[in-house]
This record gives C-alpha cells, sequence and structure tokens, in this order.
C-alpha cells in the first residue's frame, strides 16, 4: 500500500503520531542501513508500527522488531484505553498489509534488552516518556546500533515549567542524551520527532545538534505561551 493511502487510511483516523510524523517515520525507515533490524520501544495499536514496516518493505526490507507489554502500563489505566491493546494491534498490522514485516515481542523493553543480539540499523523509542524510562531505553539499546543507524525519539518538545509532565521527561532525554552525545549526529526535529545518526567515531558535538536542539527549544517556548493565552 502506498504511503499515501496508508496517510489517509490510519494516520488521520487511529490515536498516537500524527500524520506528519507518520510521513517522517516511514521516510525514516527507507533510509536506515540494510544490514540490520528496526526496533520499536512503545507500539500501541500499531500506528507507528505500520509506517515504520511500510517503509522498511519500501527500502531494504528489514525486519521490524515491535516491543510491547500491551497491557499492565500506564496508557492502559487511562480512559478509554483497552486493558489490552495486543488484538487491536495485529488487526490494524493486517488492515495495512505489513503483518508479515513485523516481529512483534510482547514485553517490556527491560525484559528484553538484556538478551538481545541482532544489529539495530533504526530504533523508534515511543515508550514510557518519564525521563528514567526514555533514558533506559535509548541506553539499552544504543549499544546495539550499528554506524549509521538512525535513533528517533517521540514527544521530545516537552512544556515548559511541567517537571511533572511524562512528555518532558522524553524531551529532556532528547536533550542530554542524544543532542549533547557526540554519539549522535542531529538530522532535525519533525513535530515532536527529534531523530539523529549513530557516528561513535565523532570527536565532538556536531553543530547541528545545537540548532536542532535550539528548534526545540524554540517548539517547547510557543507551545508555553499558546497555554498562557488560553
Amino acid at each position: 500500500m502506498h504511503v499515501d493511502q496508508l496517510i489517509n487510511k490510519f494516520a488521520r483516523t487511529l490515536p498516537g503520531v500524527n500524520a506528519k510524523e507518520c510521513r517522517l517515520l516511514h521516510k525514516l525507515a527507507i533510509t536506515a542501513p540494510s544490514n540490520g533490524v528496526i526496533v520499536e520501544i512503545g507500539s500501541y495499536i500499531g500506528k507507528s508500527t505500520i509506517f515504520l514496516a511500510a517503509g522498511a518493505m519500501a527500502g531494504h526490507g528489514q525486519k521490524v522488531y515491535a516491543i510491547d507489554p500491551h497491557e499492565n502500563t500506564y496508557e492502559h489505566q487511562q480512559p478509554g484505553v483497552p486493558s489490552n491493546t495486543l488484538a487491536q494491534f495485529y488487526a490494524n498490522l493486517k488492515a495495512a498489509e505489513v503483518e508479515q514485516q513485523v516481529v512483534q515481542i510482547t514485553d517490556f523493553s527491560t525484559h528484553v534488552a538484556p538478551t538481545w543480539k541482532d544489529p539495530i540499523a533504526m530504533v523508534f523509542i515511543d515508550g514510557d516518556n518519564r525521563y528514567e524510562p526514555a533514558k533506559a531505553d535509548l541506553k539499552m539499546f544504543e549499544q546495539f546500533c550499528m554506524d549509521g543507524a538512525i535513533i528517533a525519539m517521540h514527544d521530545t518538545v516537552g512544556r515548559i515549567g511541567s517537571g511533572l509532565d511524562r512528555k518532558s521527561g522524553a524531551a529532556k532525554a532528547a536533550h542530554k542524551h542524544v543532542l549533547m552525545n557526540k554519539n549522535f549526529r542531529a538530522e532535525g526535529l519533525r513535530q515532536s520527532i527529534t531523530y539523529a545518526r549513530y557516528r561513535p567515531q565523532q570527536r565532538h558535538v556536531p553543530l547541528v545538534n545545537f540548532f536542532v536542539d535550539a528548534k526545540r527549544r524554540f517548539y517547547e517556548l510557543v507551545m508555553f505561551v499558546r497555554i498562557a493565552l488560553r
């Protein structure tokens, strides 16, 4: 199915990443290195998984490993969210015709990482967005990333002055451990997704990282102003 069809059928109807972020994930999966796998931490009902898998199919054909317990998480405690999202996850993948591209792992990332062995071409982090869990997801899987692998993190535009806000944790993790880390070369910020390439041979934090972080902080300021003016 073409990406425009997927956008119309899934990006505009399912909750989660927005249409621009879906298109970005599709593009990143296409450009990820060919000799590794794609890992998604936090799949929910499969919206982002669909676009990662479709991008992989349009690119080098890497398998997408979707890691999510599908129950007993913060999200499953919210009003209107099913206590178990696995059935809906599979139904959405089948409707998008990408189910053969995805390896679903029903577990927490902290349980999966200790036995992980495959080289990673791309990792998309969208699990528990508090600071410590988001940082842990990055650190646990960074060690398996090949040179040139893509790191993408969702919810990296936090809310100024909201230290207890869950989304501010992912923003802090992206700032401290991606954009201020010499192992990563930032490639951009799309909506709330910060993405970079893993380049462990670099000696210094690339200048582009500071520009992307400044853009991220500007978005946070804009969000703060909008909330203040309500």
